[in-house]
């Protein structure tokens, strides 16, 4: 199960909103074929092991590292794929908690004569699928934050200047994390102090939907989001009803939603909500100060990846966390620190809630 777990991890952003698996046969304890998942739309892993086999799987023993499907999706039910190579057990990591699937792979499995072994691997499951498994269980999207800072936690100077605190290793980092998500989420403040782009620089087509939080709708159209807006989807959330300035927003293909306000702000919760409505598992913020210290407090911030650079920028810098007046420690928003790594001359922290 931890070599399946491994091949899984093969797998990048063109997967897409499936999840990440790997599957292994066994025949007379040696292992005779392997495959993962590794486009969406395309084999799943089981249906690579199966075709990659160089000898027959009949009464092989099959691992992998998630519940095998049992619905007609855009490819045919795995669990009937295997039924019909004449696999005679099969160990899953996990269940999968697809409403489309749920318990029904394994029902299709047992009926079919198979024998079914679950071996509950939740803990590999969640390190290596959490959008995934948060979009199945929540209906909402896993929200990953990146914060960009300096060694005493500032973000930008205090002219608004940010390009460039990390290194290239960093930045290289960060085209990933664009690559995997499904949308990338900032606020009015970053498009206005750095007009970004906000796409993957070497495949624009691999480029996540671009969701901008405007709450007076003073977004530019001389932006760079908004003349690039029938390239990559581009939605701008607002509060605004101003129909001249939607309809010239939406001339250049931007796609913009009235959202309820909240204390003079957009209200996060119906941002959330959007959000759960669009085809997305995860959600990449990239944002400033303002908008990052909302996400903190509103709770929905589920990854943290902060990119620490060796430098000082001064007490006179921008914060990346603004005020939270707190008056007790035991108030403080408590994370868990998952991983600690280089990333060329910067250091990389993953927090979790």
């Amino acid at each position: 199960m931890t070599r399946a777990f491994d091949l899984a991890a093969r797998a990048d952003h063109r997967v897409k909103t499936n999840p990440k698996v790997g599957a292994i046969i066994l025949k007379d304890e040696k292992i005779i074929s392997e495959g993962y998942h590794q486009v969406y739309g395309q084999a799943h892993a089981e249906i690579h092991a199966l075709k990659n086999a160089q000898e027959s799987v009949e009464g092989a023993t099959m691992v992998v590292t998630l519940e095998p499907c049992s619905h007609h999706g855009k490819t045919p039910p795995c669990a009937l794929a295997i039924q019909k190579a004449g696999i005679q057990k099969v160990i899953i990591g996990t269940l999968d908690p697809n409403p489309k699937v749920a318990g029904e792979g394994v029902k299709m499995l047992k009926d079919a004569g198979i024998h079914v072994e679950v071996l509950h691997t939740e803990d590999a499951q969640n390190d290596l699928n959490p959008a995934y498994l948060k979009k199945m269980k929540t209906g909402t999207p896993y929200t990953r934050l990146k914060s960009a800072i300096s060694l005493d936690g500032k973000m930008a100077l205090k002219n608004g200047q940010s390009q460039w605190i990390t290194g290239e290793a960093a930045r290289a980092q960060v085209q990933n994390y664009r690559k995997q998500a499904g949308a990338i989420l900032t606020g009015i403040g970053t498009i206005l102090a750095d007009d970004p782009r906000l796409t993957v620089h070497d495949d624009i087509l691999a480029s996540p939907d671009r969701i901008i939080l405007d709450t007076h709708l003073k977004i530019p159209t001389a932006s760079h989001m908004v003349q690039t807006a029938k390239d990559v989807p581009t939605h701008v959330l607002t509060t605004e009803t101003d129909e001249e300035k939607i309809n010239g927003l939406k001339a250049f293909g931007v796609r913009v939603s009235v959202i309820p306000k909240k204390n003079d702000h957009l209200d996060l919760n119906a941002v959330w909500q959007y959000l759960s409505t669009l085809p997305v598992h995860e959600v990449l913020v990239e944002s400033g100060p303002t908008l990052t210290t909302a996400l903190l407090k509103a709770g929905w911030v589920d990854v943290w990846d902060v990119m620490m650079a060796p430098k000082v920028l001064g007490s006179d810098a921008k914060d990346m966390v603004g005020p939270l007046n707190l008056t007790e420690l035991t108030n403080a928003l408590h994370y868990r620190v998952q991983d600690v790594s280089r990333l060329g001359d910067d250091l990389w922290i993953r927090f979790i809630r």
